[in-house]
């Protein structure tokens, strides 16, 4: 032991003498780096925690709980080499304190980069905190912690992309490091370290005045030359294969891996960097594996992995049940998997079940309900899985859904079934005098009035397994209750009508709905009143009821007849285009003064009334087509109405073109200008040449006028069309005839006169000499 003692402090020396520069550099540990635990005042340990390196205590002296604890290569130093280490301890400490925080943080979860970190109080380590030294392999994280440093359960620290554990410090006041949890690094703390149930610590717990508190750890010295990955392993599954793969670097190969300890059966082979552990877990709990490599020069690494196995999940199958039949026998195998078998079953059904410890529920006759229960099965390991059932036995439906209204005196019978159809017998309660189960129907004379409120149950002939049962109210009218027909109404003329009940006992109640009697029309009690406002069938159902409670639906119809609004004439004259229509409408039937309205109306017409009972339609319809609307009479006293559909043919009247022949004209000589017109004048009208040509040099404007200088003699035939509003049109044929230009005195043409040669020859004279004098003569 003493050699491997020397080993380690070998080891210590080598690694921490000297480092190579880097942004941060780790402090020495001296003589505290052979130590995985050092205690100020005790160092105790309950169950079987591991240990890889020296432990010591100084200035106290007790360590107690070794074994059941191992200590592995290491030793329970004397107080003196514990005291020695004590004092490298303190000056680390100092170190430490002194260090400036390249950074603060209230987190200790996620990922930090190498650095100083300065963590407030409550300093509380959550999660997975991963260390990563990015590019450095010498990279050094420092946490200077604010009182008391807290570790969650299950909570762990890596160190990542080639980082060194031993290179993580932790200054503390004091710390608790959470059960389960994975913590790394060197924990300096002032006064105490105290470890919760299957922690493992890769580093070192060095705590100056107080205790060192363990419980079922393991607690392994920062791997600096030769390094085991990873530091944490799976957990397992009993009765299932295990195997994990621990990978060896640094120092100088070749590796040499061992198993010192381990669970039974668990194996170890290695090849170069790599080796495997493979195992079956026989069961459950949780388990220590120590592995340790050696280098080619001796340098060594050891790592305590604990391992928790725990049970598979063990699934039971089929899943709930179907919905069964009431009365039916019933068997079903449960069976297991996932687990080691073989399994047995248990648990309390109920519901009429038995559970076997294989697995087989069964029934000779299933109760009605909903039942729920769990099933538990447990294998060869002593694993279990359980699933809940709930079983849902759904009961015979006893038919009919509700028993008829019987009568005092009057032969009653209901005819009684179960859907599913079985040999069943049934029984009731509740019945009146003289009515029984009689076979599968309820029959008799019932001879007492009354509301009864009846049982029946239908139970299995042969297992006696009572299927079902329905409740029922049965009510036992004394006679029965008829409802004289309404009288009809007429609209408009008020209405008013007692509803008088027949059988029975009275007084009676009388409900009527009001929503099918006629419009107008409203119930009060057994009154019916008002003035109908509408003709027609309306019918609905009344409901009476006796002194006694029993109640009758009656139907009922009210015949509303028409009023005697009626207006005329039955039909209206057409209309023409651009002609002023007015048409009267008279209302009679119902006297007095009449309101008129008119629906469906184009715009240009309209109804106005012009006395008590009559109106007039007016209009100066511009289109042809037809015009239909509806004209409505209220009488103003009894708001009640007629109506009475109209159309209205709008149509052209007849175009004609004027004046009926047209001048003669000449060639050369300009013609009469002559205006067309159109007849009758109901608005602008356009004049068009629709057939025939014109006389050349004569044209015809759109307002109709003709006119302008013939060029060549005939005789022409045309016709003209005038379009105007609607449109409406009309066509007239002329013929216009041109005559060669007149000479005079030929073919009869008058000669001048006397006077006129006279005054021709004094012009032919005046004008020679005009002539002579312009040429100077």
């Amino acid at each position: 032991m003493r050699s491997g003692l020397l080993k380690l402090a070998w080891v210590a020396v080598f690694l921490f003498g000297a480092w190579p520069a880097a942004a941060q550099s780790p402090p020495s540990l001296g003589s505290a780096a052979s130590f995985a635990v050092l205690g100020g005042s005790a160092v105790t340990n309950t169950g079987a925690t591991t240990i890889a390196g020296n432990v010591g205590v100084s200035p106290g002296t007790a360590v107690t709980g070794f074994p059941p604890g191992n200590v592995i290569l290491g030793d329970v130093v004397s107080k003196e080499i514990a005291a020695a280490a004590q004092r490298d301890n303190a000056a680390v400490y100092a170190d430490l304190s002194g260090r400036t925080c390249s950074a603060g943080t209230t987190t200790l979860t996620g990922t930090l980069a190498p650095g100083v970190y300065c963590v407030a109080a409550p300093a509380v380590l959550s999660g997975v905190l991963t260390l990563k030294a990015g590019t450095d392999p010498d990279a050094v994280w420092i946490f200077k912690v604010t009182g008391a440093l807290t570790t969650d359960p299950d909570s762990s620290v890596l160190v990542t992309n080639g980082g060194k554990e031993g290179n993580v410090f932790w200054q503390t006041e004091s710390a608790t490091l959470g059960a389960a949890s994975t913590f790394t690094g060197n924990l300096l703390a002032r006064t105490s370290i105290t470890l919760g149930a299957n922690t493992g610590v890769s580093g070192r717990l060095l705590a100056q005045t107080g205790a060192v508190t363990l419980n079922e750890n393991s607690v392994t010295i920062c791997c600096e030359l030769v390094t085991l990955f990873p530091s944490t392993l799976p957990d397992g599954t009993v009765g299932k294969a295990w195997s994990a793969t621990i990978t060896a670097s640094g120092g100088k190969p070749a590796y040499t891996f061992r198993l010192l300890a381990g669970p039974p059966g668990m194996t170890l082979s290695s090849a170069g960097a790599t080796a495997t552990l493979s195992w079956t877990p026989a069961a459950t709990g949780t388990f220590k594996a120590t592995v340790v490599v050696s280098d080619s020069q001796g340098f060594s690494c050891i790592r305590v992995y604990t391992i928790g196995v725990g049970c598979p999940a063990i699934d039971l199958s089929p899943l709930d049940p179907p919905r069964l039949a009431v009365c039916a026998t019933y068997t079903r195998t449960i069976s297991a998997s996932g687990g080691t078998g073989p399994y047995v079953f248990t648990g309390v059904p109920g519901c009429g079940l038995s559970l076997s410890s294989s697995g087989v529920l069964s029934s000779s006759a299933l109760p009605a309900g909903v039942c729920t229960f769990a099933v538990t099965a447990v294998d060869a390991t002593g694993c279990s899985g359980t699933r809940t059932y709930t079983l849902i036995v759904t009961p015979a439906t006893i038919n009919p859904a509700a028993l008829d209204d019987g009568t005092v005196g009057k032969d009653y019978s209901v005819p009684i079934s179960v859907d599913p159809a079985g040999n069943y017998e049934f029984t009731a309660t509740g019945l009146p005098e003289k009515l029984d189960v009689v076979g599968s129907a309820i029959a008799g004379t019932p001879l007492t009035a009354g509301t009864f409120e009846v049982g029946i149950t239908a139970v299995e002939r042969t297992s006696r397994c009572v299927a079902g049962r329905r409740d029922y109210t049965l009510r036992i009218h004394p006679k029965i209750i008829v409802v004289p027909s309404f009288p009809p109404g007429k609209e408009c003329v008020p209405y008013s009508h007692t509803v008088k009940p027949d059988g029975g006992v009275a007084p009676y109640t009388v409900k009527i709905p009001p929503d099918a009697l006629p419009p107008g029309l409203t119930p009060s009690g057994d009154l019916v009143s008002g003035t109908p406002t509408a003709e027609g069938t309306y019918s609905g159902t009344l409901l009476v009821t006796d002194a006694f409670g029993f109640s009758a639906l009656v139907p009922f119809t009210i015949v509303i007849a028409p009023s005697a609004i009626v207006l005329s004439p039955e039909t209206l004259p057409p209309a023409f285009v651009g002609t002023q229509y007015c048409e009267t409408i008279t209302a009679s039937g119902a006297g007095g003064s009449y309101l008129f309205e008119a629906a469906g109306l184009l715009e240009g017409f309209s109804l106005t009334k012009t006395g008590l009972d009559t109106a007039e339609i007016c209009a100066t319809p511009m289109f042809v087509g037809r015009v239909g609307f509806t004209v409505i009479a209220t009488d103003t006293t009894k708001s009640c109405s007629g109506s009475r559909d109209y159309t209205i043919y709008v149509a052209c009247p007849a175009i004609t073109i004027t004046p009926p022949a047209l001048p003669t004209g000449e060639i050369g000589v300009p013609y009469p200008t002559t205006q067309l017109n159109a007849t009758p004048e109901i608005g602008k009208f356009t004049f068009l040449r629709t057939a025939g040509p014109l006389p050349p040099g004569l044209v015809l404007s759109e307002g109709g006028e003709i006119s302008g200088t013939p060029t060549n003699s005939g005789t022409y035939a045309f016709t003209v069309t005038a379009t105007g509003p609607g449109p409406c049109s009309g066509t007239r044929d002329y013929t216009i005839i041109i005559r060669e230009p007149r000479v005079p005195g030929a073919d009869g043409a008058p000669a001048l006169s006397e006077w006129g040669m006279l005054a021709l020859i004094a012009l032919l004279v005046v004008a020679a000499l005009l002539s002579l004098r312009r040429l100077g003569v």
